[in-house]
């Protein structure tokens, strides 16, 4: 699925920073802290468990993730054109249509953050990603090209989130208020992703997910790990602590690091549960007299953000909230996006850029105490 994040462009990038890859006990032919990693939605993931397995329970565990990865990028990605998303975005009425219960509960997420930041989140930006060059649509012009402001305009009116409609009777149902309305999940996809991995490992979810009591049997949890670490594309979801019992420790990227690597690190982290994900500018982007303009966009106006905001990170209990939130708040600006994170159940940390490699950090007023954050540079 390529979507927010479409070729590995965030920003932070979590890391661990305690690598012990696959280590083997040859003895007895166990796995010390296995590391299970592959690429999916246009990007790659890394998901680890503190504990001791045998070889044939780690094949029998990766199956199951790369299933829950597969079985996810099928429900919601643009990318694929037979994907349960794309069948719903080419529907050409207006009635009811039966989707998995696992894309109805995402779709519920991505509306509810619209709500909360006032439409700064839209999943239904779909039309406007592929006339910027962004989407799964775009053509080589589109890419190559900047849209003129009647493009726009004409897209406008194809998007807007009150115009998904839930069916309130069958938690399965989705319905369009307008026939050309689409949907594009890709802004918290990868989030709700490495949550559901959690999920699958530990039995342990977020409290957003306990409201509906049905599961697809991809996402049913099978085991019971206490330690786990996941990773989708920079989107990161954690239980537990690390192989050395501390917190899990995610670091955020240097803003002006082209490359990220433990010495491009602007800061850590340190957590034991929840989310964490980050929204930003370093790679997909365009630029156009000088000036960078990144690939999230305004859903109010159209346009591409030309801001001194290079990234937004947000750690939440829930995955998909910290991916969206993220998104939200770099189209939002700093001081809407502070003034919300107040009334929700999460922290955000947003860096700007002041000039010649100079940057400023803006914090919600607990996001230093529940994250542990400490500045590297």
């Amino acid at each position: 699925m390529k979507s927010k994040k479409p070729s590995i462009f965030f920003l932070i990038f979590a890391v661990l920073l305690t690598l012990s890859i696959r280590n083997y006990n040859l003895s007895n032919k166990k796995i010390i802290n296995p590391l299970f990693s592959g690429s999916i939605m246009g990007t790659t993931y890394n998901v680890k468990i503190i504990d001791e397995i045998s070889l044939d329970y780690y094949e029998e565990i990766n199956s199951s993730i790369t299933n829950l990865l597969n079985y996810y990028n099928n429900q919601m990605s643009t990318w694929i054109d037979d994907s349960e998303i794309n069948k719903f975005n080419k529907l050409d009425n207006l009635n009811p249509y039966d989707v998995d219960a696992e894309l109805y509960k995402v779709v519920s997420k991505s509306l509810k953050i619209s709500e909360l930041s006032d439409g700064y989140y839209d999943p239904t930006i779909q039309p406007l990603y592929d006339l910027w060059g962004f989407g799964s649509g775009s053509t080589k012009f589109e890419i190559d090209n900047f849209p003129d402001g009647s493009l726009i305009s004409n897209k406008l009116h194809k998007i807007g989130f009150k115009k998904i409609i839930q069916n309130s009777e069958n938690y399965k149902q989705l319905q369009k208020k307008d026939i050309e309305i689409t949907l594009n999940l890709g802004g918290i996809a990868k989030g709700s992703a490495a949550d559901r991995i959690i999920f699958l490992l530990s039995g342990e979810q977020s409290k957003s997910f306990n409201q509906y009591d049905f599961y697809e049997k991809e996402i049913l949890p099978k085991y019971k790990f206490k330690n786990i670490y996941a990773d989708i594309g920079g989107d990161v979801s954690v239980i537990g602590t690390n192989q050395d019992g501390l917190p899990w420790r995610i670091g955020v990227q240097m803003p002006s690091s082209s490359l990220f690597n433990v010495n491009n690190l602007y800061g850590l982290i340190s957590i034991t549960n929840g989310s964490f994900a980050t929204s930003g500018n370093y790679y997909n982007f365009k630029e156009k007299d000088n000036k960078k303009y990144a690939h999230i966009l305004n859903p109010k106006n159209g346009m591409a953000i030309e801001t001194d905001i290079v990234s937004v990170s947000v750690y939440h209990p829930d995955g998909a909230f910290a991916d969206g939130l993220a998104t939200a708040i770099y189209a939002m600006g700093i001081e809407k996006g502070l003034k919300m994170m107040e009334k929700i159940d999460g922290e955000t940390l947003i860096i700007k850029s002041i000039g010649h490699g100079n940057f400023e950090e803006y914090f919600s007023s607990n996001f230093i105490k529940k994250t542990n954050f400490k500045k590297v540079k």
